[in-house]
This record gives structure tokens, sequence and C-alpha cells, in this order.
């Protein structure tokens, strides 16, 4: 078997797939440049919103808001105009199942771990953000 079997492999992305499905099914572009354009913003904004399985695991939240960046805006004004980012935060590790199963169900535990699950993800938006 020659190496040239597995080039299509390289080729079956995102994008290519994208390409080719606006190509075949919608025929509004007939512009190859355009299609890939096209396909690379949308692949970027998967990749912004998004964020890679491998990133995140079980009990994270994925949050997008805009960036606090230039000055205040004012009431009205348009949420496009702004820096958007996305954020992953840890909101329930396995650690904290376990101290769970492990406490008594009272409400002083309850806060205990509710204070503590708080600290960790401010500490981690803190350390991401520095």
């Amino acid at each position: 078997m020659s190496s040239q079997a597995y080039v299509g492999s390289s080729k079956r992305t995102f994008a290519e797939a994208l390409t080719h499905e606006m190509e075949t099914n919608y025929g509004f572009l007939n512009s190859k440049r355009m299609l890939a354009l096209l396909a690379a913003d949308i692949q970027q904004l998967v990749e912004e919103f998004y964020p890679r399985r491998d990133y995140l695991s079980s009990g994270w939240m994925v949050f997008a808001g805009t960036q606090a960046s230039g000055p205040k805006p004012f009431p009205g004004q348009d949420a496009s105009a702004q820096t958007i980012v996305t954020i992953a935060w840890p909101v329930l590790l396995p650690a904290d199942t376990l101290w769970m199963s492990t406490q008594p169900d009272t409400r002083p535990k309850r806060r205990e771990l509710l204070q503590r699950r708080v600290v960790r993800i401010l500490e981690y938006v803190y350390w991401s953000t520095t």
C-alpha cells in the first residue's frame, strides 16, 4: 500500500466539509476562494465559542461574554461592538462529589462546599487572566 492512500484523510477537516456542503447543497457562491474564506471564518468562530474538548472536562462551565476593555458601554449600545471572550470555569470537580459523599448533608456543610467552589472559581479566573 502506498502513502498516497492516506492523503485524503488529511483533507477531511471541518473547513473542507463545510466548503463541500455549501458547494453541493446550497450553491449560493460559485467561487472556491469565497467559500474557503467563509469556511475559515466559521471555523474561527467555532474555535472561539466552543473550546476544545480536551481543554474541558465534566463539571466545567463555558461562558461567552464581553471583555472589559475600553470605556464602559452605555445603555442601548450594541453588544456586538464589544470584544467577546469565552471562559471555562471548573464548577464541579470529582473532588467535590467525593467530599459531598463523605460529609453529612447539612446546611453548614453545603455552605462550606459552596464557599470552597466560589473561591476555586475566582482563583482560577484570576490566575488564568494574569
